[in-house]
């Protein structure tokens, strides 16, 4: 007996919670009304690619503690106090890939930008991906 009154408590519970649940999702649904998205101004990407140009950026490099070369790109900025960014590429390409980006940044948002090659990628890749002590992190 008492086990099939904690059954019937568990499913009253379960339904009561299905209910009030269900009740908040529609009364939600029902009280919020779509709004036009004529008149919102979105970000567009747009400006950055277009008034970048497509000139090659020097690639300029230093060596490393363990003796490799290392790139990066770097775009400076006339004030001396702006701010660096730096921005890192993803896995299968190089710090080239944001020269149009980067170049924006610097002419119009007033900051000094750095593009890196990670450790194995660029004009002269090594081994990607891995690396053979954890001294390579730190260069």
């Amino acid at each position: 007996m008492k086990t099939r009154k904690s059954v019937i408590f568990l499913v009253k519970f379960a339904l009561i919670s299905v209910t009030i649940y269900l009740g908040i999702a529609f009364g939600l649904l029902l009280s919020q009304s779509p709004i036009s998205l004529d008149n919102i101004s979105t970000i567009s990407f747009d400006t950055t690619t277009g008034l970048a140009s497509n000139k090659d950026i020097p690639l300029t490099t230093y060596t490393a503690r363990d003796g490799t070369q290392l790139g990066f790109r770097h775009f400076s900025n006339p004030k001396h106090d702006a701010p660096l960014v730096l921005l890192i590429h993803g896995s299968g390409w190089h710090g080239g890939s944001y020269t149009k980006i980067a170049e924006f940044l610097a002419a119009n948002g007033d900051f000094e930008v750095l593009l890196a090659d990670l450790r194995g990628h660029g004009p002269n890749p090594a081994t990607r991906g891995d690396v053979s002590y954890i001294g390579q992190l730190e260069a």
